[in-house]
């Protein structure tokens, strides 16, 4: 499974620097790249990987609170960016194409501690660290990557790696065992 990880994820603290071969505790966090999630009869949780993080799920919904959407699609993934729609209840299936990356701070510091959330920290084991290479074009103060170039490299390095705001794509292999709070 490939992830997104930002660097600044790590620079805050919330994880050490990923080296291949480790073994590390994360929960999901999902973003909808395009179009927002849809709701769907089909009851098949499903996951198909479509290139780098991104991949197209039919999932059941777990929670659905003003704010965050946790889904199930064979993983359980939280979501703070999803509008809801009133429509969106806990047992309904939505599908549509997300991004995965690791749990930012949310999960791990604030969303456990609700009782309505479930367990969802799950042991990887890192397999591959690809790091983007692609240029940034400068407006302003603004700064945009303008292509997606990655390398593989063996570990991160988030304070230093492309001046301190790279970003990471990281193949896990989900380790077997139970999700944990």
């Amino acid at each position: 499974m490939q992830i997104s990880v930002e660097s600044w994820i790590i620079q805050d603290g919330n994880y050490p620097d990923f080296v291949v071969g480790s073994k590390n505790m994360f929960a999901l966090e999902f973003w909808e790249p395009q179009r927002p999630l849809s709701k769907t009869t089909s009851t098949i949780k499903n996951m198909v990987h479509q290139q780098g993080p991104k991949y197209e799920v039919t999932g059941k919904v777990i929670v659905a609170t003003e704010g965050i959407l946790v889904l199930d699609f064979g993983i359980l993934a939280y979501s703070d960016k999803v509008k809801l729609k009133t429509t969106i209840t806990e047992g309904d299936f939505l599908t549509g194409t997300i991004t995965l990356g690791i749990d930012y701070y949310l999960y791990q510091e604030t969303l456990y501690r609700d009782e309505k959330m479930p367990a969802m920290k799950y042991e990887w084991q890192i397999e591959s660290i690809f790091i983007n290479r692609g240029k940034w074009r400068q407006s302003g103060r603004t700064l945009t990557r303008i292509n997606d170039v990655f390398e593989n490299i063996n570990k991160t390095d988030a304070w230093n790696d492309d001046s301190g705001r790279a970003n990471y794509h990281i193949d896990c292999k989900l380790l077997e065992q139970e999700p944990t709070k």
